[in-house]
C-alpha cells in the first residue's frame, strides 16, 4: 500500500515539476489533460475537460494554481510539490 501511494506521489511530483519548469512551453491541450487528469485522480467528475488557465494571482513560482473548466463544473488545482495536488470545486 505504501509503495502504491510512493509511485503515485512520484508520478505527481513529475507532472508538477513538467507543469511549473516549462508552462510557457507547453501547449494549452497538454495543460489541460494534465491538470484534467489530477482532478480526476482526486474522485472528482471532469470526462470532458474543456480549458485550463493558470491563475496568477494565486499562483507562485513554487505553487501552480491552475483554474480548470469542465463540461458542468469548474474547479482551481494547486499542483503542490511531494503533495498531491489540491482540488477545490468553484461551482
Amino acid at each position: 500500500m505504501m509503495s502504491k501511494k510512493f509511485s503515485q506521489l512520484i508520478v505527481t511530483s513529475a507532472w508538477i515539476v513538467a507543469l511549473s519548469s516549462a508552462a510557457a512551453a507547453q501547449s494549452e491541450d497538454e495543460a489541460l489533460q494534465v491538470v484534467a487528469d489530477q482532478v480526476r485522480t482526486q474522485g472528482y467528475a471532469c470526462a470532458t475537460p474543456q480549458a485550463v488557465q493558470r491563475d496568477p494571482d494565486l499562483s507562485r513560482p513554487d505553487l501552480p494554481v491552475w483554474i480548470l473548466t469542465c463540461e458542468s463544473s469548474r474547479y482551481r488545482v494547486e499542483l503542490v510539490p511531494d503533495m498531491r495536488p489540491r482540488v477545490t470545486p468553484l461551482d
